[in-house]
């Protein structure tokens, strides 16, 4: 299966789908670079020290940015030739956005979770940076390895596992959201009270940040889910061109890049908030300069 799925992609790389690939891969270096060099910014320059809680989004910045910086390699491999040692590396780089980016954001949907569910446990680890350097030292661990494996392997020997893989996560966020979900819907000690508002607002934020992470990465990583069923309908003599099929498969491979765009999304509150604050810092200034120095 995997070779047969492999000899399919091998003949469409041989035709020029650049027109499918290029949009794409334009769109998210301009979206993508700009706003995770400005997430990267706001978590390194804010007004506040960086908080354990920001170490996962710190990577993730990271992380997006490398991969943005290489997109310029597959558009050159694309407008060329989908060949050779030049398309295997693009081929493992991109196991950043394929595997890094969704690890990555599965653990912030898992911390929204603890924060709703059990609050206990997670104002106990809120100032504890040890374990999430802890999973993003494995989170890179695991991503860089994958990423090797892909460059000996070729990514199409490993587009079902990646998929099947994709749908573990996607299964993880979504357990945390309707978890979130169940734990709203129970009543909390004084909650309805004015003193329940507070735990109220924080599983209300958790559950919105949840929803950040879990929609967007379904959307924008579905290509890649299908994948698996996919190969499961191939059957020998399948191998023969279409034009439509290459077409898919190119959609395939290229759409889920836009995942780089999730991470600075699910900060952008945050990123308001900072304004806000800045705004008001600014306006207190102006009217203690202006009560001291009187006209």
């Amino acid at each position: 299966m995997h070779e047969l799925f492999l000899s399919i992609v091998d003949k469409c790389n041989d035709l020029d789908y650049s027109y499918v690939r290029l949009p794409i891969e334009s769109l998210t270096f301009v979206l993508g670079f700009p706003s995770n060099v400005a997430l990267l910014w706001l978590l390194l320059r804010g007004e506040k020290a960086l908080s354990p809680s920001d170490v996962l989004g710190l990577n993730l910045a990271v992380l997006n940015i490398i991969f943005c910086i290489s997109l310029p390699l597959d558009v050159y491999v694309s407008v060329s030739k989908r060949a050779g040692d030049l398309l295997t590396v693009s081929e493992a780089i991109s196991i950043l956005n394929l595997i890094g980016c969704p690890l990555l954001l599965t653990s912030m949907c898992v911390e929204r979770y603890l924060a709703a569910a059990h609050a206990v446990l997670y104002m106990k680890l809120g100032n504890n940076w040890e374990y999430r350097v802890v999973c993003s030292a494995l989170i890179w661990i695991v991503t860089l390895g994958i990423s090797v494996i892909t460059f000996q392997q070729r990514l199409p020997k490993l587009a079902m596992y990646l998929s099947i893989t994709l749908d573990a996560f996607l299964l993880i966020m979504l357990a945390c959201l309707t978890g979130i979900v169940h734990v709203l819907r129970q009543k909390g000690p004084g909650e309805g009270q004015t003193g329940g508002r507070g735990g109220s607002t924080i599983k209300g934020r958790a559950l919105k940040n949840a929803l950040l992470i879990l929609v967007p990465s379904a959307v924008i990583y579905g290509p890649l889910l299908a994948t698996a069923p996919y190969m499961f309908t191939l059957k020998d003599g399948d191998e023969a061109f279409s034009h439509e099929r290459c077409l898919i498969l190119n959609l395939m491979n290229i759409f889920p890049s836009l995942g780089t765009c999730i991470g600075p999304v699910f900060y952008m509150s945050r990123a308001k908030q900072l304004a806000c604050c800045q705004k008001n810092a600014e306006k207190e200034q102006t009217t203690t300069q202006d009560l001291q120095n009187p006209k």
